[in-house]
Order: structure tokens, then sequence, then C-alpha cells
């Protein structure tokens, strides 16, 4: 099986957060344990730099190959310019584009990318003959709109992106709370839990410090960033309320940001 995926999102900030750790690793794994699953990727032309560090980061799971760019004309971000027409010639060019390769199956990996730089992610439209499945995070925007739809043209792109989950053939969900944030949105979509869990890299940074440990002790331990949807404010007060359910020998709470 021939599978394209759309990897614009290892190209924009993305990349450094969790939407970029679960491309990777969902690459990561179809190479290690999917021989007959043949990798396609393709990056985005008006983000060159952005493109080589992305293509050298995948070559060692894609062939060399099978990794392309493509070319459009959109110069900024849908929440910025809006629904210009140069982006709607994009999608069309990128839809060209797949066709081209004809794999049998596309992923689009992220979406929503493309809000305030020029990516153009792969979308359902009728121009692509190919099958498309998409990746679901969150509805974070959706069920806080005063926090992060603040704008009109933030709004338009953030309600345009996510009504495309209803075309899409399939949904892959990185949790079953995500699937069923789906669902809620758009009844009766298609829809698979794909439990997206901890990366390698995890895993292994866990042996080391769980053998450096040392005389550290016990302690709970939050790793990410401390945007306001991460909640580390309730984290923080419930450790103080602690003592009433363990005993007390000394549990450490760690934030790391």
């Amino acid at each position: 099986m021939r599978l394209w995926i759309d990897g614009q999102c290892l190209q924009t900030p993305s990349r450094l957060r969790g939407i970029g750790r679960y491309v990777s690793e969902l690459v990561r794994a179809i190479a290690e344990h999917r021989p007959d699953v043949e990798l396609l990727m393709s990056f985005n032309a008006a983000m060159p730099d952005e493109a080589l560090q992305a293509r050298e980061a995948m070559s060692e799971f894609i062939d060399h190959d099978n990794i392309y760019v493509w070319h459009g004309a959109t110069a900024d971000g849908e929440a910025i310019e809006g629904y210009t027409a140069e982006r709607k010639l994009d999608e069309l060019a990128i839809a060209h584009h797949v066709n081209c390769l004809a794999p049998d199956v596309a992923l689009s990996a992220s979406p929503f990318e493309g809000a305030y730089n020029p990516t153009v992610p792969l979308l359902p439209n009728t121009a692509c003959n190919i099958p498309i499945a998409s990746i679901f995070y969150d509805a974070i925007p959706y069920r806080y709109p005063d926090r992060y739809l603040s704008s009109s043209p933030m709004k338009a792109y953030y309600h345009r992106r996510l009504g495309f989950y209803s075309g899409f053939a399939d949904n892959l969900c990185i949790s079953r709370f995500s699937q069923s944030e789906l669902e809620s949105i758009h009844p009766g979509v298609r829809s698979e839990n794909i439990a997206a869990g901890i990366s390698k890299d995890f895993l292994e940074a866990e042996k080391k410090a769980l053998s450096a440990r040392g005389d550290h002790g016990k302690f709970i331990l939050f790793l990410g960033a401390l945007d306001w949807r991460k909640n580390v404010e309730t984290l923080i007060r419930s450790f103080r309320h602690i003592d009433g359910i363990l005993p007390d020998d000394g549990l450490k709470l760690i934030v790391a940001g």
C-alpha cells in the first residue's frame, strides 16, 4: 500500500509541539512495523528552510525519492488574509500534486495548519481522486471561542477548517476524548481512536531518570507547556491538599514547563 502524508505540520511551529511529535512517531511506527506500507511525504516550497530541515528528519524513515515539494502561491495565513483566491487555487494545486503521486490513501496530518503562515493542507475537495483521512487532535478553540477566536478572520478560518472533518474518508483521533469531541461536533462522522501514546524518546528519558533518581524521593511530574488550557493552577492547588489523602512521606510536585 502507498500512503502519502501531508508533512507541512513539520515545517510550522507545530513541529515543536504535540502535533509534530504525534506525526513523527506515527511515521516512525509505520516505517518500523509495517514494511508492506510505502510511505510518501510532501512539503511546501513556500517555507524552504523548514522544508529542508523536515526532509532531513524524515529521511530516517522515508526513502529520499519518496519525499517531495509542491509549489503554491499563498503568501500568508488564512486567519490574517482570509480565504484568498491564492489559497483556493493552492487547495486545488496540492490535490493535483497528490493525484500525480497516486497513493492508495492520503493523510492530512494537521488540517488546521496555515492560520498564520502560508501552509495549505490537503482538504477534501472534488479535485482529489484519492481517499483522504485526517488526524483530529482537539476542539479547544471550539469550546472556548472567547479565548481563541477573538477576531472575525480567525473565527471564519477555524470554523471553515472544522467543517471539513465531516468530509474526510476517516478521522484518526489521538484519544477517546478527542474522538468524543469530534463526534459531538459532527454526529455520525467516521472516526477511529488511535490512542497516540508515549514516544520512544520519552520512554528512554524515563529509564535514565529512574536510574539517576537517587535520593530525590517520590515525586509527581507534570511535563508540558504552562498554557491556560493545561490547567496547571488546579494541579498546584490540589497538591496542597494531598496530605489528607496520602501519608506525609515527602512526596514532591515537579513542574517542567
